[in-house]
């Protein structure tokens, strides 16, 4: 992924601002302090995963205006697309428009940046000076533990969190401790289990007498339902005493409508169906009867309609001469009106003919052909001749301009000539020049020759003075160590005296030696010829100026006047070319006029407007003759129909009359076909009636035969008379179902159909009854008893229940206990959550580790300049370590602040180029190299312009040292351009 352009339209200080990274994957941008770098590199976090409502309300423009902006980006899967973000559309989520137009949603961005949040985007591909400031904060001991956690997550928050994990341990619980919150609730609840124990021994009567009590209770609830029970009973056999009476009359009509006589078949609605199939088959008699009489009459109008009808074939002839009517009349319209187009076109070609004043006929001009071409032809001669008449023209006046560009010239040159110096003199004063110049630059080189062998014994000087100080303190510190070892009696004391004295002699020797090299280099001498007169130098160095203006000048002058001899020659020529081409427009024309004579009266100028218009007198001519054509078939067409005419009618009549007797004769024939087709349709209407009506009767016939069938009659009055029998029988059974009502509102219909299954008397129910109430007063007797006893103990119970100090300190253990288990339950969260983390790093450390490591060690090598060359990952209880090129290790709180940042930096680019095939985001790092010195900060520029082959980095800065490292196309100047 790389930005290929950014338009900010909104963002805190930016407002209506483009940048243009086309071409570029290493992009610095330069600004002071509060020039908005910063906020800039939010902007772009923004356009990537957005922000919520009041973060973006904070970089809101205060003049005004809309939030939001515009982020092209190219992908090589997705190619080029643009996101924007704006604060007023839906509610600043991203949207993508590609390439091909279409326009994508938030989650389709989301799934190109592959899940990827701002938080795991910024631990990765993205850090700054605010990480290394809290790097120097942290105690030399937990540095490895955090590069460590940086490893795994590419930040510090996994050594944080470590870290809180363990503080919050040890807040819960310590095994020694007495201060941690559950060390306290676990004493607490000891002292509570002592008091508890010495109260236990008085609980024992207490539970036997409530156990007595709950055992009552049960036996007092049993008795209860059973009464409930009996009562219910009792009441059943009430109300089975009052509906005796109906039970009796139901069970009286059940049996009588069991007897055979009352099995009857018969349809349901039999009467109301038989009453409805007579009333619809009398009209439809009625109306059989009209229709057939009716049939009759449209048939005698038939016959005698057909007797006044023509024979077949005088019809059909008849009927061919009136279709041709239509064309007839429309041939005697185009007859006259071809007749006159014809005296019309007669007078346009006359009227033409005469205004051209052309000696042509309209026979001749019908004989006059004109080829497509020709107009082409005659454009082109007309064309030709006025440009020979142009170029003619334009010759003259190009020779009378080259006649006097000649003199002109030859004027210039001889004023030119009459200035100039001769060669010799020219030469002479050029050389003298020359001299003077070299003698110029000798004097300079002398003085400055003096001014840098003064600046020499200055510093010689002070070089002298120090390399004598110097080796007078190895002097003293030689002699005193010397001293110091004689008394010792150590040799070390002797090595250490003569070291420092080869310290101070070795320089001041070697500074006396350069001090004698170089003075023998200034004593040679420069040779630097006497002064020059500087006027004269001045006015001879005009005069060589002018005279080489002057032979500039002249040179010129001559090289355009052979230039105008060359003009005069192409004039010659040209005039040469001119008159061959007037020869060839003459032999156009002599063969123009052979083939049409009548152009020797026109000039060539308009012959293209005459071709167009002897063009359209021919095709005037064409038209004539083929109106003239016209005008002939169509007489011979109208003659021949009239003929026929006179032959169908056999008179000598004109044709006007016949059409009209011909017209009536159809008209007649027509009406009397219309007529019949009339009456024909009417009588086809009475037989599909005829028929409809047939089978209506037999549908409703075969419908009275099955119902007298369904009722098992032979006649209409069979089926009466068992109409008759089948009310008496509905009656019965409505009288079943009004006493089933009155019992369905006492009883369900299951309890009274048991009920009348055991044939019950009013003697049965009376003795049932009795023994009933005499069960329920033995049992309320009995549940008086146990109600007095249940009350004893109660009242027992609620004595010793009065103290209240064993229940209280119940209840206040439980309640302690459960917050122990709160408590060690929070506790286990967190052991749990540190041993998950200890076993993530674990695999981390086995998985992914070595291959970060690799590449941190390779960084971190070209960081240092090759000083340090291999970075070792805690393993085993060892820290972090780092090896020289020399072999040794050493581990983080021995090295400086300065090396422990390069190597906190090697490990953040080593985790993003891991990252970069899955995640191939650009890279920001904002301000991060602000205390680097010269050299580490150059190695830190090659190593970021190394990354940027593979991947886009943005790298804000406030340093001109880090900008004036890159090329003018791979950094913006906030201040100078956007702020």
């Amino acid at each position: 992924m790389k930005f290929i352009s950014g338009k900010v339209i909104g963002f805190g200080k930016w407002q209506d601002v483009t940048f243009d990274f086309t071409g570029r994957s290493l992009i610095c941008f330069y600004g002071e302090n509060e020039s908005g770098k910063s906020t800039l590199r939010n902007f772009f976090l923004f356009m990537l995963f957005g922000l919520p409502p009041k973060q973006r309300e904070f970089y809101r423009p205060k003049t005004g205006g809309n939030m939001g902006g515009r982020l092209t980006i190219w992908e090589e899967e997705t190619g080029l697309y643009t996101v924007e973000r704006l604060d007023h559309v839906q509610n600043g989520a991203a949207v993508c428009y590609l390439e091909n137009g279409m326009t994508m949603s938030e989650d389709w961005f989301k799934e190109r940046l592959r899940g990827m949040t701002r938080k795991q985007y910024e631990a990765i591909f993205s850090f700054s000076a605010t990480e290394l400031n809290e790097l120097d904060k942290v105690d030399e001991r937990d540095l490895g533990e955090i590069l460590l956690s940086v490893s795994i997550s590419g930040s510090q928050r996994i050594y944080f969190l470590e870290k809180e994990l363990e503080k919050k341990m040890s807040d819960l619980f310590k095994p020694y401790g007495k201060k941690p919150v559950i060390n306290q609730q676990l004493e607490k609840l000891v002292q509570l289990h002592h008091s508890l124990k010495k109260m236990q021994s008085e609980e024992a009567a207490y539970r036997e007498k409530v156990n007595a009590s709950e055992q009552t209770e049960k036996q007092i609830l049993k008795l209860k339902g059973d009464i409930e029970q009996k009562k219910q009973k009792l009441y059943e056999l009430e109300k089975v005493k009052q509906l005796l009476p109906v039970l009796e009359d139901y069970r009286n009509a059940a049996l009588r409508l069991k007897a055979d006589e009352w099995q009857i078949s018969f349809p349901e609605h039999g009467l109301e169906r038989l009453q409805h199939i007579r009333s619809q088959l009398l009209p439809l008699c009625s109306e059989l009867t009209v229709l057939k009489e009716n049939a009759k009459n449209i048939n005698k109008k038939i016959e005698t309609l057909a007797a006044k009808r023509l024979e077949e074939n005088i019809y059909q002839k008849a009927q061919s001469l009136g279709q041709r009517i239509p064309l007839f009349q429309q041939q005697q319209e185009k007859y006259a009106q071809l007749n006159e187009k014809a005296k019309e076109i007669k007078v346009q070609l006359d009227t033409e003919l005469e205004r051209l004043n052309l000696p042509l006929t309209q026979e001749q001009l019908l004989s006059v052909t004109m080829p497509f071409h020709l107009e082409q032809q005659w454009n082109q001669l007309k064309q030709e001749q006025s440009q020979v008449q142009l170029e003619e023209k334009r010759l003259q006046e190009e020779e009378i301009s080259w006649k006097q560009e000649r003199q002109a010239l030859s004027a210039k040159m001889d004023a030119l000539a009459e200035e100039m110096q001769s060669d010799e003199e020219y030469l002479s004063s050029k050389r003298k020049l020359e001299e003077e110049k070299e003698k110029h630059y000798m004097q300079k080189l002398q003085s400055e020759w003096q001014r840098q062998q003064a600046m020499w014994k200055k510093k010689t000087k002070k070089k002298e003075k120090l390399a004598r100080n110097f080796l007078f303190l190895s002097i003293v510190i030689s002699v005193s160590a010397a001293i110091f070892g004689f008394f010792q009696e150590e040799t070390a004391f002797y090595l250490f005296s003569i070291f420092f004295f080869l310290t101070g002699f070795i320089p001041w020797l070697l500074q006396k030696q350069a001090a004698k090299e170089m003075a023998n280099v200034f004593q040679q001498p420069l040779n630097a010829q006497g002064r020059t007169d500087l006027k004269e130098d001045k006015s001879l160095a005009e005069e060589v100026r002018k005279q080489e203006s002057l032979r500039q000048e002249y040179q010129k002058l001559k090289d355009m006047l052979l230039e105008n001899e060359l003009r005069h020659r192409r004039i010659k020529e040209q005039r040469k070319v001119v008159l061959m081409k007037k020869e060839a427009i003459a032999e156009q024309l002599r063969k123009q006029y052979v083939a049409y004579p009548f152009l020797k009266e026109v000039d060539v100028t308009y012959w293209p407007e005459l071709y167009h218009a002897v063009k359209r007198l021919i095709a005037k001519g064409q038209e004539l003759q083929y109106v003239e054509e016209q005008i002939s078939f169509i007489q011979s067409s109208l003659l021949a129909f009239e003929k026929e005419l006179q032959q169908f009618f056999q008179s000598e009549e004109k044709a006007s009359s016949l059409l009209e007797r011909l017209n009536t004769l159809l008209t007649a024939e027509e009406r009397y076909e219309k007529e019949i087709t009339h009456y024909r349709e009417l009588l086809a209407e009475i037989e599909q009636k005829l028929q409809q009506l047939q089978k209506k009767l037999e549908v409703y016939e075969n419908e009275k035969d099955q119902l007298l069938l369904s009722a098992g009659a032979e006649t209409e009055d069979d089926f009466y008379e068992k109409a008759k029998k089948l009310e008496e029988k509905q009656g019965m059974v409505r009288e079943m179902r009004q006493c089933k009502r009155q019992l369905n509102t006492v009883f369900p219909e299951e309890i009274w159909q048991l009920w009348l299954k055991r044939n019950v008397n009013e003697a049965s129910i009376e003795y049932e009854f009795n023994l009933l109430s005499e069960e329920i007063d033995r049992l309320e007797k009995e549940l008086e008893q146990l109600q007095e006893k249940n009350a004893f103990y109660q009242a027992e119970i609620q004595k010793m229940e009065s103290s209240e100090t064993y229940s209280t300190l119940l209840h206040q253990f439980t309640l302690e206990k459960e917050e122990l288990e709160h408590l060690a339950k929070q506790w286990s969260v967190y052991k749990t959550a540190i041993e998950t983390l200890n076993e993530t790093k674990r695999q981390y450390q086995e998985k992914y580790l070595v291959k970060v490591i690799e590449k941190q060690s390779e960084i971190f090598r070209s960081l240092t300049g090759g000083k340090y060359i291999k970075v070792y990952p805690p393993m085993e209880g060892m820290p972090f370590q780092v090896e020289d090129e020399q072999g040794t290790r050493f581990v983080l709180p021995e090295l400086s602040q300065g090396t422990i940042h390069q190597l906190y930096i090697a490990l953040r680019l080593a985790i993003s180029i891991m990252f970069q095939k899955t995640y191939p985001f650009p890279f920001i790092i904002d301000d991060a190299f602000l205390h680097f010195d010269s050299i580490r900060l150059h190695r830190m520029i090659t190593q970021i312009q190394k990354l940027s082959e593979t991947q886009q980095v943005l790298l804000f800065t406030c340093k001109e040292e880090i900008v004036a490292s890159f090329s003018d196309n791979d950094k913006i100047i906030l201040e100078s351009q956007f702020a």
